[in-house]
């Protein structure tokens, strides 16, 4: 554990099956109520700001916004490179002892290697608890492409 997983539906069955916190197939989506909200604060979103990546960029990582000529809400991402780890706003149907975060970064591409990705989520991992399991990945339909992020789920032991 402590690593990156194949996000493919049997494997995170088989996974599951030995690790009940790390989800499977069947728990991979939020339920029909935060599949609601969520497509409301979208729908809200689209009436306040540009695009998707606006709203996300100042409700996650709090970037400066101002009007554009047509009164939607722009953001300014910055050149600096930053991650915010923060849970999932709309978490998965896990096991009650699983914790499911996101791992966002202010930029499209993966702006690291995997191992690197890995130190990061142990280092934000290690501010919340001592002794802790963990595994992510890229989501293989990421609802949000133009911010790249991945999906942790976690237990504290």
């Amino acid at each position: 554990m402590n690593c990156q997983i194949n996000p493919d539906l049997k494997n995170l069955d088989k996974l599951n099956s030995i690790y009940d916190w790390i989800p499977n197939s069947e728990q991979i989506r939020p339920s029909d109520e935060l599949k609601a909200n969520k497509e409301i604060d979208y729908q809200n979103a689209a009436s306040f700001y540009q695009y998707t990546k606006d709203y996300l960029y100042d409700i996650i990582f709090n970037f400066p916004t101002e009007f554009n000529s047509e009164g939607k809400l722009i953001t300014f991402n910055f050149d600096k490179l930053i991650k915010v780890f923060r849970p999932n706003d709309y978490p998965y149907q896990l096991c009650s002892r699983s914790n499911h975060y996101v791992l966002w970064y202010n930029c499209q591409n993966k702006p690291y290697s995997y191992h690197q990705i890995n130190l990061d989520i142990q280092e934000e991992l290690s501010k919340l608890a001592y002794n802790f399991q963990y595994v992510w990945y890229e989501n293989p339909s990421m609802s949000v492409p133009e911010i790249y992020h991945v999906q942790v789920f976690f237990i504290i032991k």
